[in-house]
């Protein structure tokens, strides 16, 4: 965790606090929320050794890569809410 974690959950609880006081929220309707991007790689299907070969480098960067967004929630309630996952596929202009 980053040294300021502590802190950070401080100021966070805070201005929740404040906010449901101020507009007579719950604190299930307060969350805090990051994202962040994932990628993932799919193999090859053919590699290029000889026949015979007891070891085969896989190094793999140049095939098709998926993309996707994680993102992950708790309310001020301090409850976690179960992953959030977009996948993006690409879309064709017509």
């Amino acid at each position: 965790l980053p040294a300021d974690y502590a802190e950070v959950i401080v100021v966070f609880r805070r201005t929740a606090g404040t906010l449901c006081l101020q507009n007579d929220h719950l604190d299930y309707s307060i969350a805090n929320m990051y994202q962040t991007m994932v990628r993932m790689d799919s193999p090859a299907t053919r590699t290029n050794n000889a026949v015979g070969e007891s070891s085969i480098r896989i190094a793999n960067a140049g095939c098709a890569q998926r993309g996707m967004t994680a993102t992950l929630c708790a309310t001020a309630a301090r409850i976690k809410l179960p992953a959030f996952i977009v996948l993006k596929e690409p879309t064709t202009q017509p």
